[in-house]
């Protein structure tokens, strides 16, 4: 029997990248190759970049090379954001063929025709993104428990450190219709959570449509999904009619990671984000009133340019104010074509790795403080199980929250309640309720 063409991707970056990246595996596992290892020889190698900082920029450089080191005869595909900005410097780095992030899917087709012809010639297909619709994607099955469902690509902020508007273009957003069929195919292939996600999910429907985020979990919701999350928000999208009717939908699970940033009323200004810290306490005060087991998870970036030790303790309180348990802390790094790039006014490295320490403690501290309060409430807890380690099988709570259970019982992909009876290695253990015992 002729062996399949083995291929393997490299995913760098976002969720919305890592959803990308699964849709063109399954569609080149239907068009008949095997899917690898990046790690292990293959006959193509996918790179899909990322180029959120510097340091992405030089990974995605890394992975584009090692594909011709891991086997010289190999097709090498770069495609997303590194791309869509950089095409001829991944083309001189040995891809055969770039493409940007509208256009994922002739990464398959080029595959395809490389392996059949042994590849004639190399080629960059980069678009201008303002003549490119969003790209049609489509996951019509999943293995795993969760997935990623991407409802919008693109962004229309202008934010003083981002270089992903010009990586990913203007906000485009999937019809709701879409969105439900996608959810049908995944629910139908054994998939019980579905988080909606894209490049900026808090502009969806703002492409001049007239659907709004609501339709979006309400269109994942009437396509069969059990459970239902929201990907990063920017905080200013979470107003009261918002909050209201994702309140109305059963199936969504109030966990909130907010693109925060920073808690200071000035360095939000500069770095022209849409909201203020008294706006993020008030959407807090609101989710919580509607969803009081709702918890908060942030993206905050340390020193940025004029950052002061007043703006950085503004941060702290903030993060104290809404209670986070997981803070994703950023120090600060200048990337190329920002306006922050430019801005004379820079923290020094030594004052950036102490506030990265201190607010690294402070989240560990918080963390601890969410967790042992669903102890001390004993909060019942509704727990997708994902996997067993050992004695304990583990999960995430309707709020994210980690949890791990004691048992010999196999409920592996299944919802089950418990409660919370100590806080172990950064989760909480579980015991299962009566009615799942």
């Amino acid at each position: 029997m002729e062996r399949k063409p083995r291929a393997a991707i490299y995913t760098l970056g976002c969720r919305t990248n890592q959803y990308e990246s699964d849709v063109v595996a399954e569609k080149l596992s239907l068009s008949g190759f095997d899917i690898c290892n990046p790690n292990e020889k293959a006959d193509v190698y996918i790179v899909n970049t990322c180029s959120v900082t510097a340091e992405a920029d030089r990974k995605s450089r890394q992975f584009i090379r090692r594909g011709k080191h891991s086997n010289p005869d190999a097709v090498v595909i770069a495609m997303g954001c590194y791309s869509q900005i950089n095409p001829q410097k991944a083309f001189d780095l040995g891809a055969d063929f770039v493409c940007g992030t509208r256009n994922k899917l002739d990464a398959v087709d080029f595959a395809v025709r490389a392996v059949a012809d042994k590849l004639s010639e190399r080629k960059i297909a980069v678009g201008d993104l303002s003549d490119m619709p969003l790209e049609k994607m489509f996951m019509s099955s999943f293995s795993g428990e969760r997935a990623y469902l991407k409802i919008e690509d693109g962004c229309d902020n202008h934010c003083a450190y981002c270089i992903i508007r010009r990586a990913r273009g203007s906000v485009v957003s999937r019809d709701p219709s879409e969105i439900e069929a996608e959810a049908e195919a995944l629910v139908r292939s054994g998939c019980r959570e579905i988080v909606l996600t894209g490049i900026e999910v808090a502009s969806y429907g703002r492409d001049g449509k007239d659907y709004t985020l609501s339709d979006a979990v309400a269109a994942a919701c009437k396509g069969g999904a059990e459970r239902v999350r929201l990907a990063s928000l920017e905080p200013s999208v979470l107003t009261e009619e918002l909050i209201n009717s994702l309140k109305s939908h059963k199936e969504f699970l109030p966990s909130f990671h907010l693109s925060l940033q920073s808690g200071s009323a000035e360095v939000l200004k500069k770095m022209r984000r849409k909201y203020n810290p008294d706006m993020v306490r008030h959407s807090a005060l609101l989710i919580k009133n509607a969803f009081p087991d709702a918890e908060f998870s942030a993206d905050i970036i340390v020193g940025f340019p004029g950052e002061s030790e007043k703006d950085f303790e503004d941060t702290c309180r903030l993060a104290e104010d809404i209670g986070l348990y997981h803070i994703h802390i950023f120090p600060y790094s200048d990337r190329a074509g920002t306006e922050s790039e430019k801005m004379t006014d820079k923290i020094s490295p030594d004052v950036k790795s102490r506030r990265t320490y201190e607010l690294a403690r402070l989240g560990e501290a918080l963390s601890e403080k969410v967790y042992t309060k669903y102890i001390k409430n004993r909060t019942e807890l509704s727990v997708l199980v994902e996997e067993r380690r050992g004695e304990y099988l583990f999960g995430h709570a309707q709020n994210m929250l980690d949890v791990m259970i004691k048992t010999k019982k196999e409920l592996h992909g299944k919802t089950v309640k418990c409660i919370a009876v100590a806080y172990k290695n950064g989760c909480d253990e579980a015991e299962l309720a009566e009615e799942d015992i």
